[in-house]
C-alpha cells in the first residue's frame, strides 16, 4: 500500500512539474529567430482563428533606415516576407504606402475638401511628396508596378500558390 502511494505521489509530482515547467517558456517575439508563426505565439492568428475556413496574410519584414534630422527625410531598405494563407493562387500583391494618403491631391485631400474641412499640408506633402518606392523586387528582378496613388501593386514574377511565401526587398 505504502509503495503505491509513493509511486503515485511521484508519478503526480513528475506531470505536474513538467506542466509547470512548460508554463515557464514565455514567449518572447523579440528573441531570435522570428517564430512568429509558430505554435508557441499565443498571439498569432492562425493558433486561434474566429471561425472555421479564417485566414489571413503573414508579412514578415526587417527595416533598415536612417532619417536626415535636417531634412526630415527617412531612407531605408526593406526586406518582407510574403506567405499566401488564402485558398487563392495569388499573381500580384498590394502593398499600402498609408504615409502617401496625406499628400496634397490624394483621396483624402479630396476627401476633406468635398466635406469642407481644413487640411495642412507640411513642405514636403505641399509638393506631393509621400512615400517614394523606388525598387521592388525578387531576388534581383524589379517586379512591375501599378500606383494608385497610396495602394501600389506589385505583379509577381511567378504565381504563389497556397501556403508558399516570396521574399521581397523594397527601397
Amino acid at each position: 500500500m505504502l509503495h503505491k502511494i509513493f509511486l503515485i505521489t511521484t508519478l503526480l509530482f513528475y506531470f505536474l512539474s513538467s506542466s509547470v515547467f512548460c508554463q515557464n517558456q514565455i514567449y518572447d517575439p523579440n528573441a531570435p529567430p522570428n517564430d512568429y508563426r509558430s505554435k508557441k505565439n499565443p498571439f498569432y492568428w492562425g493558433n486561434h482563428s474566429p471561425y472555421e475556413g479564417y485566414w489571413q496574410q503573414d508579412v514578415y519584414y526587417q527595416i533598415q533606415a536612417t532619417i536626415d534630422e535636417k531634412t526630415d527625410i527617412i531612407d531605408g531598405k526593406e526586406t518582407l516576407v510574403y506567405w499566401n494563407n488564402s485558398p487563392d493562387t495569388l499573381d500580384f500583391v498590394y502593398f499600402h504606402l498609408y504615409q502617401q494618403a496625406f499628400v496634397k491631391g490624394g483621396y483624402l485631400e479630396a476627401l476633406n475638401l468635398k466635406n469642407n474641412n481644413k487640411q495642412s499640408f507640411g513642405k514636403y506633402e505641399t509638393a506631393g511628396l509621400g512615400e517614394h518606392v523606388k525598387s521592388l523586387r525578387i531576388g534581383n528582378t524589379d517586379l512591375k508596378t501599378e500606383l494608385d496613388f497610396s495602394v501600389l501593386k506589385a505583379y509577381l514574377l511567378e504565381p504563389l500558390f497556397p501556403g508558399d511565401s516570396v521574399v521581397c526587398t523594397i527601397t
